[in-house]
């Protein structure tokens, strides 16, 4: 086995074992931990270059809500036909780990496009799974931009909010690999 396949394969059980922690209330805890999908997604994208990964995410995002709602009895509230859209949403956070990766160099200005790539591909995320459930899922007797605005307002913030929270802490902990191994520490297989 190459050192690039040890890699993606440790890396993939890793975010899948983070997946598996924070999706749902599968979990026995004392503390329910908010879901780190769309983080794992980007750091996904950024971290490896392989494509089957993100596959194997969704399947597992998939996986876990059937588990949760046809097993385990939660409501399936959120399952409609809008939730094919979550497809297009994993992959809008997958793209944007993709591209920040391209010409990433540990540098001042690549915390800016961080920053900038993190907000846009959450908010871009955010309207593609909550737009289509709001215009697809038959929840809403009136569909109006008015009352679609209403919930942007109201629920836009805690979606970036724990994203950003997770990816800060994916970024930290890199960091701590960067300064203990160096860069060279950061394997990212072509």
């Amino acid at each position: 086995m190459t050192q690039s396949l040890r890699f993606t394969l440790m890396f993939t059980f890793g975010l899948m074992f983070v997946m598996w922690l924070t999706r749902g209330s599968h979990v026995d805890s004392i503390i329910n931990l908010p879901d780190a999908s769309l983080a794992l997604f980007l750091i996904a994208g950024f971290f490896l270059r392989a494509y089957w990964p993100v596959v194997v995410l969704m399947l597992l995002a998939g996986g876990m809500d059937y588990w949760a709602t046809q097993i385990n009895g939660i409501s399936d509230y959120c399952l409609s036909p809008a939730y094919s859209f979550l497809i297009p949403t994993y992959l809008c956070m997958w793209l944007g780990g993709r591209w920040l990766a391209k010409g990433f160099q540990w540098q001042a200005w690549d915390s800016v496009r961080f920053v900038m790539v993190t907000v846009i591909s959450t908010n871009l995320a955010f309207h593609i799974s909550s737009g289509s459930f709001y215009l697809l899922s038959g929840r809403f007797a009136d569909v109006s931009w008015l009352e679609y605005g209403d919930r942007v307002i109201a629920y836009l913030p805690s979606y970036l909010y724990i994203t950003c929270a997770y990816l800060v802490l994916a970024a930290l902990l890199t960091a701590v690999v960067v300064q203990v191994r160096g860069v060279a520490g950061i394997v990212r297989p072509a």
